[in-house]
């Protein structure tokens, strides 16, 4: 929440069930096509969560994510992830 203050119930959800399942989580992301205009900025995130789920399988689900972030008095924060 505090670095994506704008995240939907459903999108919370998702993320919740997730965590519940995933042990042992690695998530690596690089960032690409920064385009920054005053106090908004746009970029795109590709990488890879790598983690054990409950029942003990290593899983690895790759990401590629758009995402909006806003610059507040704290600094930048996710405003969106498309």
């Amino acid at each position: 929440r505090r670095v994506y203050p704008e995240m939907t119930p459903s999108q919370l959800r998702s993320f919740e069930d997730f965590f519940r399942s995933a042990r042992t989580l690695h998530a690596t992301f690089s960032m690409s096509n920064l385009q920054v205009e005053g106090v908004s900025a746009e970029a795109r995130l590709v990488g890879a969560y790598d983690f054990v789920t409950s029942t003990g399988q290593s899983e690895h689900q790759p990401l590629t994510l758009n995402a909006v972030f806003r610059k507040d008095a704290n600094g930048w924060r996710i405003a969106s992830i498309r």
